[in-house]
């Protein structure tokens, strides 16, 4: 044995015999302090900042629904519109074909109000 090794279980064994308790082996692990549950009690403030930050949420809920029907508005004109354009160039083709059915003659002479 090494110098130090004896120096060191010579003292171990002077403090274990002043201190009859010490127990050789692995002392246990102390167990970790319990978080305190912090008793909640909402102050002033906190309701004020709750009921603030659910106005806040109701005002951006009730502008994303306008939002949302102003688009199903602009789409539902814009379809409309598409459909008139549509049925005003059925009616202009059908003008066309009936001018064209007619011949020159009739478009000339005026028989053929539809067609002009």
């Amino acid at each position: 044995m090494s110098f130090c090794n004896d120096h060191k279980t010579h003292h171990q064994r002077n403090w274990m015999y002043r201190n009859s308790a010490y127990n050789l082996e692995k002392p246990k692990p102390k167990p970790k302090a319990k978080k305190k549950k912090r008793n909640v009690e909402k102050t002033v403030e906190e309701e004020e900042q709750l009921n603030h930050r659910l106005r806040l949420a109701a005002i951006e809920n009730t502008k994303r629904k306008r939002n949302e029907e102003r688009e199903l508005r602009k789409m539902a004109r814009e379809f409309a519109e598409k459909n008139e354009r549509a049925k005003e160039r059925a009616g202009k083709v059908d003008r066309a074909q009936h001018a064209k059915e007619a011949g020159p003659e009739a478009t000339s002479k005026a028989q053929c109000t539809r067609c002009t």
